[in-house]
């Protein structure tokens, strides 16, 4: 029974040394293979190496595109205001002159 819980314990170790090596961009079988002989003590060496190349590339892009998202959101309120100033305008409600000013404030935002 205690060769069971043994199993199921290194067994758990090695999937979770595989988890690891995967989440940091890294072919998991290598570290498998290595936490078969050093057990609980590949972690180590798998937690002091950084993300793969491969990894930091695509957080680079992730963040370069979250970067770009944001920006386009805050053009787009932005051309919805000056619309909406117009429409102002039009109606009467606002004169040139306010409409001109709020248009500025809004243009030096961006």
């Amino acid at each position: 029974m205690a060769l069971l819980i043994v199993g199921l314990i290194y067994l758990a170790i090695l999937f979770a040394v595989g988890r690891t090596a995967e989440g940091k961009g890294r072919a998991p079988f290598p570290w498998i293979v290595l936490a078969l002989f050093l057990g609980v003590l590949t972690f180590i060496p798998l937690l002091a190496v950084g993300p793969s190349r491969e990894k930091r590339l695509q957080e680079t892009r992730e963040e370069e595109a979250q970067r770009i998202a944001v920006q386009r959101g805050a053009i787009a309120p932005s051309v919805g205001q000056i619309r909406e100033l117009a429409e102002l305008r039009e109606s009467g409600l606002l004169t040139k002159d306010e409409f001109e000013t709020k248009k500025t404030e809004l243009l030096e935002r961006l």
